[in-house]
């Protein structure tokens, strides 16, 4: 009688008190990469504080292939940081006219 009435008493509790799953907000960062022969526009937004934006412009002696090792370059470092914040790229997506989009999340 003692443990019909144990359980009928846990069970009770579980209905008067349903447990409910709490998820924290995931940590999102957006990077948006705008190319063009001119310049790469890089914006960093994240789900908290304000957006950082670079500006990569090529020298101008340099040819077609230095330049866009050059934008690669600074590219890698922007997701070397992010990374090394715990960041990992999660999707990808390209847009209009020279746009690409990178998703990252970071690992809990």
């Amino acid at each position: 009688m003692k443990k019909l009435l144990l359980v009928s008493a846990c069970l009770w509790a579980l209905v008067a008190q349903p447990v409910r799953a709490h998820a924290a907000e995931p940590d999102v960062v957006v990077v948006k990469v705008l190319e063009s022969r001119l310049a790469t526009h890089i914006m960093i937004v994240r789900s908290w504080g304000i957006p950082e934006e670079l500006n990569i412009t090529p020298s101008i002696t340099g040819n077609e292939t230095t330049v866009a090792l050059d934008m690669a370059k600074e590219i890698q470092k922007v997701l070397a940081k992010l990374y090394a914040q715990g960041y990992a790229i999660t999707s990808t997506f390209s847009g209009e006219r020279g746009t690409s989009t990178l998703v990252l999340v970071k690992a809990h």
